[in-house]
């Protein structure tokens, strides 16, 4: 697999300069987050604002000389990207919804310069057509200065122009083109020769443009917090954006896997010659990344008036029986996938990137040219993606595990976004159970808090009046799922555990009170949680809970009681002994009864329901976490949850649980022993972990990454001793490994854990911990003091 060199190109590739110049939401003007703006929010005055359409807006003005720092804030609906002088600035906004409507602040002082300038934005309103996750009132655009000296650029009609583009129209993705459930957005047709060329800049200046429109009653941008005032509060509040603007990093394809009626030259994917089709010719070429990625395609083409090229994406290719089996092999298999559709104009210099990025690690391309030869003059993409840096690392003397710990950073990577998202070919979606697995991933590996942060409030703004988050969001059709609301109470306690700003979590005990108090309400005279209504499983595929219209569901109850765990620990940590007191004892009560009534003697397993005629791996996994079964049973009956193949199994997502229990119960040594599911997908192609299994919808689901966590946690050992990661436990289980070198981030530095036990005697671990972080090091039930710096223990 290449899949090392792959991720250490794309490391060494610099990012734009977004970043860089992005505003910190702590250093704008505090007017911005409080005061009704001066802006106008600013339309097309004839095209709808709820279909489907593309569209530019665009200002110039005169600078006297060029500024050392030049602020502005800027939203759309639905997104925009924005250009400053021709370059590229920003894509946005950060998904929210409409009562925490993201707007980026950005400093365009670099771009700037004396004299004449031009700021212009492209505007994409997709319909009805949008991504599920995507939330909407109408098409408009707003920008404001942060100051007097920025006022200047603030959006109102009389000072800006607008021009509908009518290149693009939308390639609608249906169940003929992608068999499976898909909620992103649609592809693209582009007519090159209905594009407004240079419309950014200068020499665009030729186009109908047109005077904008105001929307409603020319309402100005409304902060969430500020004036609310009649005719000048607008449908969108106006929240800043609260993670960093996404990385967009260059990529070439890898190689070239199979070309028909052409001969592709040989530095065509490195960009260093150009694919020449004659006229009259049908023409495909597959193209390899060679690992799942996210990004924008960039194809830049001349001449060919009419040529047809068909840009088809996909994870993987199929066989004739509908298989993906090993994805590095593709003879014999064909592409299923969503495609954009590009229409030459015969001119030179032209360009494509889709007006919203692409998921896949094949694409092929489809060219029919006509009375004109077409020239590909390069293709490449630009990876986008939460601009994660890879702080932690896991190597053992089994190179698999290395190769492992790379296809869950490449997992998580390809699956997040402005949001964790589930599935990023079909849905880009954030669910709850997802997010709490995909949070804690994150935390571990890179150390940004920024991202978890970011989707604990967006859960909490999804919350209804009956308590209860919903089960994705943001997100424009409902799905509620109460499992997946205890998850995002687990969430928050991840965070609790490990992330810096312990104070933080305080901001949601309300929501957490609420999610709580729905369940608890729901307990009936069994003293176990009854029917639970909307979606009632844990883990999906499994459909576990296997009945949940009986009601009386050991799975749903303890997870419910291990949710109560962790709130009555937060409670009690910030002085909230009485609520804490009332969980705990809550707890105990279900832990009691659910063992009262499931608890089968002969098989010494909890039942799924009081029927006892179904057992599963998940109801004994959360008896084992919670102590509903008493702890000198807790090892024989994980015993059997790894053993007995008659137990309703569990998939990758559920499997976080289980290698929970697993080291609860005294036998994290046989960690490595049991990702058996993972270890198979090396032999299989994949660069990223899948939903399932091997064959499975999506290839990349971040849900499937936990085992990353559990290299961390489990075999490494390193676990913080207090909330906030005030202290560590360093307590490994190499199983039979010989040797273990790990890092991983921790708000005050790295954490180091070096394990050589080639040695019979004389075995060691070397420990680094960060300046300001004491704790403790765990070896065969023998406690040691570990102090900041470097120290040396003999095992």
């Amino acid at each position: 697999m290449k899949l090392t060199a792959i991720l250490g190109t794309l490391l060494l590739i610099t990012t734009t300069g977004f970043t860089q110049m992005q505003v910190p939401a702590g250093e704008i003007n505090p007017d911005i987050v409080s005061k009704t703006w001066n802006a106008v929010w600013i339309t097309h005055p004839t095209a709808s604002l709820s279909d489907y359409g593309v569209f530019h807006f665009r200002k110039t003005f005169d600078l006297a000389e060029k500024p050392e720092k030049f602020i502005i804030h800027v939203t759309a609906d639905n997104r925009y990207r924005l250009y400053v002088n021709g370059t590229p600035v920003v894509l946005g906004p950060a998904w929210g919804d409409l009562h925490h409507w993201r707007f980026e602040s950005v400093d365009i002082a670099p771009l700037l310069k004396k004299g004449n300038n031009i700021i212009a934005a492209q505007v994409v309103n997709f319909g009805y057509l949008r991504p599920v996750s995507q939330m909407t009132y109408k098409t408009g655009f707003l920008l404001q200065g942060d100051s007097e000296r920025e006022a200047v650029l603030n959006t109102h009609p009389d000072t800006w122009e607008i021009l509908q583009n009518h290149a693009y129209s939308p390639v609608i993705i249906t169940r003929q083109i992608i068999p499976a459930y898909y909620a992103a957005a649609p592809c693209d047709t582009f007519r090159a020769a209905q594009n407004p060329w240079g419309w950014q800049s200068d020499s665009g200046g030729k186009n109908n443009w047109l005077k904008p429109a105001c929307i409603n009653f020319c309402n100005k941008g409304t902060p969430r917090h500020g004036g609310h005032y009649f005719r000048d509060q607008s449908p969108w509040l106006l929240v800043p954006r609260n993670i960093p603007f996404l990385e967009e990093t260059k990529q070439f394809f890898a190689e070239i896997e199979r070309q028909e009626n052409i001969t592709v030259p040989d530095g065509f994917i490195e960009g260093e010659q150009e694919l020449v089709i004659p006229a009259n010719t049908k023409v495909s070429v597959l193209l390899d990344q060679e690992t799942h990625t996210r990004a924008y395609p960039e194809l830049y083409f001349s001449g060919g008036k009419n040529s047809i090229i068909k840009m088809i994406y996909a994870e993987a290719l199929f066989d004739s029986l509908g298989k993906k089996e090993n994805r590095d092999i593709t003879d014999g298999k064909h592409m299923v996938g969503y495609y954009d559709v590009l229409i030459a104009d015969g001119k030179p210099n032209r360009s494509f990137r889709p007006l919203w990025h692409r998921v896949f690690r094949y694409v092929e391309l489809e060219i029919e040219t006509f009375d004109q030869p077409l020239v590909i003059d390069s293709i490449y993409s630009l990876f986008t993606g939460y601009p994660y840096e890879l702080k932690a690392n896991f190597e053992t003397t089994d190179p698999i595990h290395r190769e492992l710990f790379e296809m869950g950073w490449q997992t998580l990577r390809s699956g997040t976004g402005e949001v964790f998202e589930d599935g990023p070919y079909y849905e880009q979606l954030m669910y709850g159970g997802d997010a709490r697995i995909e949070s804690i991933v994150s935390l571990y590996m890179s150390g940004d808090e920024q991202m978890s942060k970011n989707v604990i409030d967006l859960f909490d703004n999804s919350r209804m009046p009956e308590g209860l988050t919903y089960a994705r969001y943001p997100s424009h059709i409902v799905q509620i799922n109460p499992q997946y609301s205890l998850c995002w109470v687990q969430m928050i306690y991840d965070y609790f555990m490990y992330g810096e700003d312990t104070g933080f979590v305080k901001d949601y005990f309300e929501g957490i009170r609420a999610v709580l108090a729905w369940h608890e309400r729901k307990i009936d005279e069994t003293g176990m949680l009854g029917v639970i209504p909307w979606l009632r499983h844990i883990e999906n595929l499994s459909r576990s809970p296997v009945h949940p219209e009986r009601g009386h569901s050991a799975q749903q109850t303890l997870f419910y009681a291990l949710t109560l765990d962790y709130a009555a620990e937060m409670f009690n940590y910030f002085g909230f002994e009485e609520q804490s007191d009332k969980y705990q004892q809550l707890s105990e009560e279900l832990k009691i009864t659910t063992h009262r009534l499931c608890w089968d003697n002969d098989k010494s397993l909890l039942g799924d329901t009081p029927e006892k005629d179904v057992f599963t791996q998940h109801a004994n996994v959360l008896g084992i976490l919670t102590d509903a079964i008493p702890e000198k049973d807790q090892q024989e009956v994980m015993r059997s949850v790894l053993a007995d193949t008659s137990l309703i199994q569990s998939y990758f997502f559920f499997r976080f649980w289980v290698f929970q229990a697993l080291e609860k119960t005294g036998l994290g040594n046989e960690f490595l022993e049991n990702i058996y599911l993972w270890e198979r997908l090396t032999d299989y192609g994949l660069t990223t972990f899948p939903e399932f299994r091997v064959e499975s919808r999506s290839d990349c689901h971040a849900w499937s990454s936990h085992i990353n966590y559990f290299f961390l946690t489990t075999v490494a050992g390193i676990k913080p001793a207090k909330p906030g990661f005030e202290g560590v436990i360093i307590e490994p289980h190499p199983g039979k490994e010989k040797m273990i070198r790990e890092s991983m981030p921790h708000h005050k530095g790295i954490i180091e854990v070096n394990l050589d036990l080639e040695k019979k005697k004389n075995q060691q671990a070397e420990i680094y911990l960060p300046d300001g972080l004491g704790g403790s090091f765990i070896w065969k039930g023998e406690k040691k003091v570990l102090h900041p710096g470097k120290q040396s223990i003999n095992l």
